[in-house]
């Protein structure tokens, strides 16, 4: 199950679905992954940012991706991973990976996949990174 902790996110997600379908998809595939292979639901942190709200999660002098965020044109949503142990970890990442040969987006090179990252940035925790801009995909 995505769980969606806020009203906000709630609103976003739903929101989600009709700017970017096959995210929201990815997003769906990845909770039914989890809960069949961990028993465990996903939470997701954040989905749209506003150019105020980037600014304010990198904020001035720290590490930043290279050209815009694609959570300013609906196609990136995160999602809490201090809750799982290294070896889940690791099969989340497989499993977002799964979708790399149909996602147009450029590859994140510290992740070495195009879908999912696993990352701290500016003012947030780590968290699961995940980008998608393509076809409809069911889990691969």
């Amino acid at each position: 199950m995505v769980r969606l902790p806020t009203s906000r996110l709630a609103a976003e997600f739903e929101q989600l679905r009709r700017e970017n379908f096959p995210l929201a998809l990815v997003v769906d595939e990845l909770a039914r992954f989890v809960r069949d292979a961990f028993s465990r639901d996903i939470s997701v942190t954040n989905i749209f940012r506003s150019p105020r709200l980037q600014q304010t999660v990198y904020g001035k002098g720290t590490k930043k991706i290279s050209g815009p965020s694609p959570h300013l044109a609906w196609c990136a949503v995160d999602v809490a991973s201090t809750s799982y142990a290294p070896e889940e970890v690791d099969a989340i990442l497989a499993f977002g990976k799964r979708f790399d040969g149909h996602n147009r987006l450029p590859v994140i090179q510290a992740a070495g996949s195009r879908t999912i990252w696993l990352h701290e940035a500016g003012t947030l925790h780590p968290h699961f990174h995940i980008q998608y801009k393509g076809p409809p995909v069911h889990a691969v």
